[in-house]
């Protein structure tokens, strides 16, 4: 990255807020990018950016690198990476968040695998776990069908049951149009199923069903 007058991107090129908006060539801008972003232009500093934006609070905030916040609230934090709890800390001098999430769900590739590996570097000993012991959302036979799956103790325990028992079935790929369609056609039988999600080999659906713009 060039840091001199004539090639530094300034925050009117790419302002860190907007760049999900903003393409460049070879596919563009990712979430993933962001606090990249924030990182370089901490390093390198930045000029003062244009106008960019409506004049509302959030609309100040995303065009000052320097905004910081008394309180932050991060939602699903299992998934922030290292350079990613970087950004969010910058804007959080007093270190003062609450922070939510579940380790035993991180699905990104730079997520937590502890709390203890993403906090303590940023936070030392000041922070305090509190487990969640009530599950609101998930129905009591998904809950127990994925215990044997999960990394910690089985999670919280839930507060409602559906009475609908979660299934599994074999099919291979031949049979897989016509098991789908026996399964679509129990649920306009009024079968009581909510979801019915799909584990299968990617590619697996365009070859059963091909031309029908199925992935």
């Amino acid at each position: 990255m060039l840091a001199d007058e004539q090639h530094r991107r300034t925050p009117e090129n790419f302002p860190v807020g907007r760049v999900q908006r903003r393409g460049i060539p070879g596919g563009g801008w990712s979430a993933a990018d962001i606090p990249l972003l924030d990182e370089a232009a901490e390093l390198i500093g930045e000029e003062k950016a244009g106008p960019h934006g409506d004049g509302s609070l959030a609309g100040r905030a995303a065009r000052d690198q320097r905004w910081a916040y008394g309180h932050v609230v991060v939602d699903e934090a299992q998934e922030l990476s290292a350079m990613a709890w970087r950004m969010v800390l910058r804007r959080v001098p007093g270190r003062s968040m609450t922070v939510a999430g579940d380790v035993g769900q991180t699905s990104a590739p730079g997520g937590a695998d502890s709390w203890e590996g993403a906090l303590r570097p940023h936070a030392g000993d000041r922070w305090r776990m509190a487990r969640l012991s009530v599950n609101y959302r998930t129905p009591a036979e998904i809950m127990d069908a994925a215990a044997p799956l999960r990394r910690d103790d089985g999670g919280p325990v839930s507060v409602r049951a559906e009475g609908v028992l979660p299934w599994r079935m074999r099919t291979t790929e031949r049979e897989l149009a016509g098991r789908l369609a026996a399964i679509a056609a129990r649920r306009r039988d009024g079968v009581r199923w909510r979801s019915s999600p799909l584990v299968i080999e990617s590619g697996t659906l365009s070859r059963a069903y091909p031309g029908k713009g199925v992935t």
